[in-house]
């Protein structure tokens, strides 16, 4: 069982799969103007939750301190990806989910692995893992567009940058295992 997160400080995504296939998905959201520590803290209770629920193998979390596009290469949203992702790690680690390996990658690997651009749209990404048969969960938007309110559908983007994520590391760790 593999949990893939696509870490955020605000909205993460997150993927189990279990034997190659898409068994749970989901967003963990927190509080945007909240206090930092309290944040983090919800991150870290969801994210055990999870761990607790599905008792993954392997943890993968996006490397996003790496990702050159992260909150406009702010030193402050560097920092805010970092404590995310540290709060996944450390939930991972927590003494009643077991002890899975945790295995950090670079957003560009990922997208070169999986659509063959390491520069791939997060469209593309969508794109590439229906084309390998991923029943991607969609998100409900409402939007007020010229003074009516409209209602869009979507494949969330977080969920699926957290299946990539878990795909891939699937696949590296089914190589990791016949070698």
């Amino acid at each position: 069982i593999v949990l893939g997160v696509d870490a955020a400080l605000i909205r993460s995504g997150w993927a189990i799969l279990d034997d190659g296939v898409l068994a749970a998905s989901g967003v963990i959201e927190v509080k945007a103007g909240e206090p930092r520590w309290e944040q983090l803290w919800d991150i870290h209770r969801q994210a055990v939750a999870i761990c607790k629920t599905y008792w993954p193998d392997v943890v993968a979390i996006e490397d996003s301190a790496k990702w050159q596009g992260a909150s406009g290469n702010s030193l402050a949203g560097v920092q805010a990806l970092a404590q995310a992702r540290a709060a996944f790690m450390l939930a991972a680690m927590h003494d009643e989910v077991g002890s899975p390996r945790i295995v950090l990658m670079d957003s560009h690997h990922v997208r070169d692995l999986l659509c063959g651009n390491r520069n791939a749209g997060k469209d593309e990404v969508r794109r590439n893992l229906k084309i390998r048969g991923y029943d991607l969960p969609m998100r409900t938007e409402r939007h007020r567009v010229g003074g009516k309110m409209v209602t869009t559908e979507e494949i969330d983007p977080d969920v699926a940058d957290a299946v990539g994520l878990a795909a891939m590391v699937y696949g590296e760790e089914r190589l990791r295992r016949r070698g």
